[in-house]
């Protein structure tokens, strides 16, 4: 991307801190990020448990993290698909999960048929 075809690919690429558009390299910087991301899930590391991670309620503050960048990051490419998501509700059910309480449920549910299958 160079600063005379940004605008044209990345019409909301929007300085967080304000101050109008976000730099090239801010940009590839964000992606970069989007990368590594996309890398851990293909390479089937737990995307939970990244900066050493040492409880559930970290565990969630890090989804809360990736969640909301991602979401931010797909708003600088495509504003519309960003609200696509919310129209149909994936956000909401992200948060729904993204939960101590449901995460706790999930693994009670989990132990309880290993429980079964090891009885």
């Amino acid at each position: 991307w160079t600063p005379e075809n940004k605008a044209k690919t990345f019409p909301h690429a929007k300085n967080p801190l304000g101050g109008g558009d976000m730099k090239v390299k801010a940009l590839f910087d964000e992606f970069h990020k989007v990368l590594l991301f996309r890398n851990r899930l293909f390479h089937h590391e737990p995307i939970w448990k990244k900066h050493h991670c040492k409880s559930h309620s970290q565990a969630i503050n890090n989804m809360l993290k990736e969640f909301n960048f991602l979401m931010n990051a797909l708003s600088i490419v495509s504003n519309e698909k960003k609200e696509l998501i919310e129209f149909i509700g994936h956000d909401r059910r992200f948060y729904e999960r993204c939960t101590i309480e449901y995460v706790m449920g999930i693994i009670g549910r989990i132990k309880c048929r290993e429980l079964k299958v090891a009885g």
